[in-house]
C-alpha cells in the first residue's frame, strides 16, 4: 500500500512539473509574439521600404517621380490613421493563433 501511495505522488509530481514547464513555454511564446514580433516586422519592413525608397531616388537622379510623391502620401495618410500600428497588432494575433495551435491538446479550434 505505502510503494502505491509513493508511485502516485511520484506520477502527480511529475504531472505537476511537466505542468508547471507547459505553462512557461505557453506564457514566454506569448510573451514574445505579443512584443518582439510587432517589432521585428515593424524594423524589417521600415528597412525594407527604406532600401527601396533609396534605390529609386538613386536612379531618379533627384527628380521625384509621381509615384514616389503619391507612395508618400500614402504613407503620410497611413501613419496619421495609425495603420501600421494596427497591422502590428493584427499580425501579432495571427502569428499568437499559429503559436498555439502547434502546442498540442491546446489548438485553437
Amino acid at each position: 500500500m505505502l510503494a502505491a501511495l509513493a508511485i502516485a505522488a511520484t506520477w502527480l509530481s511529475y504531472l505537476a512539473t511537466e505542468a508547471a514547464k507547459w505553462i512557461a513555454t505557453k506564457a514566454m511564446l506569448t510573451i514574445l509574439i505579443m512584443t518582439v514580433l510587432p517589432i521585428v516586422l515593424n524594423n524589417v519592413i521600415y528597412a525594407v521600404i527604406n532600401s527601396a525608397l533609396n534605390m529609386v531616388a538613386a536612379q531618379a537622379g533627384g527628380l521625384v517621380s509621381p509615384t514616389v510623391a503619391v507612395s508618400g502620401v500614402a504613407a503620410w495618410i497611413a501613419v496619421q490613421t495609425r495603420l501600421p500600428e494596427c497591422m502590428s497588432l493584427i499580425l501579432a494575433a495571427l502569428a499568437k493563433r499559429v503559436a498555439f495551435r502547434m502546442i498540442p491538446f491546446v489548438g485553437l479550434k
